[in-house]
């Protein structure tokens, strides 16, 4: 790579000076102090847009799994556990990547994801296609996306803490002069400050089990663990309660003998369990509406989570979210459910971004996305649990018994949370 003496030589696109006339001056900066020299623009607007269009094709991708269930249970007469399958093989795959890919961002660069509006865009092109033009291409309109991120690729910088830490220090002061261009600031003068950290020290999994972490590692597994098995579980049974709950919607009077009888065993069967009960309109339409409970994640875990902290947020977040499975015991009518749903997507939805979020913060950047990428990895193992329960255990079994462990889960990852030893609000990156 280029080194800083042989960079000294050339013209800086900084303010117009050379590195010489920078270091008479004396001045250093870091990452940080050009980040918020900078302020907000076009280019973090840039950024929100592209990373945006990535994190949407996730999104869409994990309500095209809970949608196609109902459909291929009909068109390829699948059972339950066959249903389930199609989306345990689906975060298998996810289970592989993530370590690997951490690893390769830790070495080679990282370009960060954010959780965007995908799950009800996927909802809302369901309603319009899957009734009308099938289930295929549903699940071509659900990859345009990626395809639409593969051209916006070029445009995403890499990142400049990642670069000053790996040593590639001209070219972070790259990337940084463009967030100033893009930007339309002053250039901050000086000469750009890191500690870089050694090639063998970059994405070390030593680094997570030292003394200062390790507690905070062993703890966080089963926290991203619970928050992808409940998360991952309520968008699955968004899709299957509306399609075997229907007695309780068109019967509010049930004789509690009965209603038992359905909720502990499956020895009552439902009004309709045959494997072509497909999703009506009235069950897009509730989908929908649950699927709008993640944009109300947002500005909550903003006004809250810098006032308590990361490890509060979490842990409240986590504990609203099992008690919530609770209330999904209860028989009643289809309004009431769509409530509870959204109430519960509401949540759920910000259990994986503070996961992610108190992750970034709380390792070094040398160790970063290994720690999130091997994090990742077994928050794929609830992911890959989940279809069972949702699918399987839900409708077959026990409705009880499945709602009892998504709450449990979310109980002890709420416990978890709060007994976090390191707190990272205000923390310097």
């Amino acid at each position: 790579f280029i080194h800083l003496d042989d960079a000294k030589k050339r013209q800086s696109v900084l303010n117009g000076k050379s590195f010489d006339d920078i270091d008479c001056e004396g001045k250093t900066y870091t990452v940080e102090d050009a980040v918020e020299a900078a302020g907000f623009g076009r280019f973090q607007i840039l950024l929100c847009v592209i990373c945006g269009v990535l994190m949407a094709a996730d999104a869409m991708e994990m309500l095209l799994l809970s949608i196609l269930g109902p459909a291929l249970r009909c068109n390829w007469l699948l059972s339950s556990e066959e249903i389930a399958a199609i989306t345990t093989v689906v975060f298998a795959g996810f289970l592989i990547g993530s370590p690997i890919w951490g690893f390769v961002s830790d070495r080679f660069g990282r370009w960060p994801i954010f959780w965007a509006i995908g799950s009800t865009f996927e909802v809302g092109i369901a309603y319009l296609i899957l009734p009308r033009f099938g289930w295929r291409w549903l699940v071509f309109a659900s990859a345009l996306p990626l395809a639409l991120f593969l051209g916006l690729m070029k445009l995403l910088p890499e990142s400049p803490r990642y670069l000053v830490t790996a040593g590639y220090t001209v070219e972070a002061e790259k990337v940084i002069a463009r967030l100033f261009r893009t930007n339309r600031a002053t250039p901050i003068e000086g000469k750009l400050t890191s500690t870089p950290v050694s090639a063998k020290s970059l994405g070390s999994v030593k680094q997570l089990f030292g003394k200062r972490y390790l507690v905070t590692t062993l703890m966080l597994p089963m926290i991203w663990f619970g928050a992808a098995f409940g998360y991952y579980g309520v968008v699955l049974l968004s899709a299957e309660i509306f399609r075997f709950r229907h007695s309780c919607f068109g019967a509010p009077s049930t004789p509690p003998e009965v209603l038992n009888a359905t909720l502990l065993s499956d020895d009552t069967p439902p009004v309709d369990t045959s494997c072509c009960r497909d999703m009506n309109d009235d069950d897009f339409v509730a989908m929908l509406v649950s699927s709008v409970g993640e944009f109300i994640n947002v500005p909550l875990m903003v006004l809250v989570i810098d006032c308590f902290g990361r490890k509060i947020t979490m842990g409240v977040w986590n504990g609203l979210t099992g008690l919530m499975f609770f209330l999904l015991y209860v028989c009643m009518s289809k309004e009431a459910m769509t409530g509870v749903l959204f109430v519960v997507r509401a949540f759920s939805a910000g259990l994986l971004s503070l996961a992610y979020l108190y992750t970034t913060e709380v390792y070094p950047t040398s160790c970063r996305a290994i720690a999130v990428g091997s994090f990742s990895s077994i928050s794929r193992v609830g992911a890959i649990v989940t279809p069972y329960v949702a699918q399987v255990m839900m409708p077959e079994v026990s409705q009880i018994g499945a709602l009892s462990l998504y709450a449990a889960v979310g109980v002890l990852s709420s416990i978890l949370a709060f007994s976090l030893p390191i707190e990272t609000a205000g923390r310097e990156l």
